[in-house]
C-alpha cells in the first residue's frame, strides 16, 4: 500500500471516529448536573439497553444522586419491571459533595424499609440488605453505582465500574427495584419519571 493511500485511510478513520464521538455526545442527556448516555452496554445482555427516564433522589432536602433507568429496546410492560420479572439496569450518579460510609449504609437500610410494606419480608431479606449496604463506603460527587438485573441471573452490583457482588432471589430484588419503582410515597415521583419511556 502506498504511503498516500495509507494516510488517506488513516485520516478517514479518524474523521469517522470523530463523527461517532460527536453523535454520542449529542445523544447524552443531562440531569442534576450529571450526564447520562441514551443507551448503555450491560453484562447481562448481548444488546445494549436504552434510557427510559431520569429522576433525582432527595433526602432531608439534599439530592443524594441522579438515577437513570435503562431497559431493553421495545420494553412495554411496566408491571413486569416493577415486580422484578424483566431485565433492567439502574445507574446512579451521586451528586452530594461527600457522604460518609455510615450515612450511605443508613440510607440504603432506610430505603429498603420504605420499599417493603411487610415486616416478615423485610426480616427475611435483612441479611442480604446488610450485605448490599456493606459494599458501600464513603461516596462523593460523580461516584457511580450500576445495578444490572436479569430475573434468571439476579442483580449485579457495580461501584465505579468494579463488580462488587451478585444478589439472587425475586423477593430481595423486587424490594431493591421498588426503591425507585414502588408504589410507596417516596417513590411515586421517581417512578413516573423513570418509566416515562416504557409505554
Amino acid at each position: 500500500m502506498s504511503l498516500p493511500i495509507a494516510c488517506l485511510r488513516w485520516a478517514a478513520a479518524i474523521a469517522f471516529s470523530m463523527v461517532l464521538a460527536d453523535f454520542a455526545r449529542a445523544a447524552d442527556r443531562e440531569f442534576g448536573g450529571v450526564t447520562f448516555s441514551e443507551s448503555t452496554f450491560v453484562s447481562i445482555s448481548p444488546k445494549p439497553f436504552v434510557l427510559s427516564g431520569l429522576a433525582g433522589m432527595e433526602q432531608n432536602f439534599v439530592t443524594y444522586y441522579a438515577v437513570a433507568l435503562y431497559v431493553p429496546y421495545g420494553a412495554k410492560e411496566r408491571d413486569t419491571l416493577i415486580n422484578a420479572l424483566a431485565p433492567l439496569k439502574f445507574q446512579l450518579i451521586w451528586t452530594t459533595p461527600a457522604l460518609s460510609e455510615k450515612s450511605v449504609q443508613a440510607y440504603w437500610r432506610s430505603a429498603f424499609a420504605k420499599s417493603v410494606d411487610n415486616a416478615e419480608s423485610l426480616a427475611r431479606i435483612g441479611p442480604r440488605i446488610d450485605t448490599f449496604a456493606g459494599y458501600f463506603g464513603e461516596l462523593k460527587f460523580g461516584d457511580r453505582t450500576d445495578l444490572e438485573y436479569n430475573p434468571d441471573l439476579g442483580m449485579k452490583l457495580f461501584i465505579n465500574g468494579k463488580h462488587k457482588g451478585n444478589f439472587a432471589g425475586v423477593e430481595f430484588n423486587r424490594a431493591l427495584i421498588q426503591i425507585w419503582l414502588g408504589k410507596h410515597d417516596s417513590a411515586s415521583a421517581m417512578r413516573a419519571s423513570l418509566l416515562v419511556g416504557v409505554r
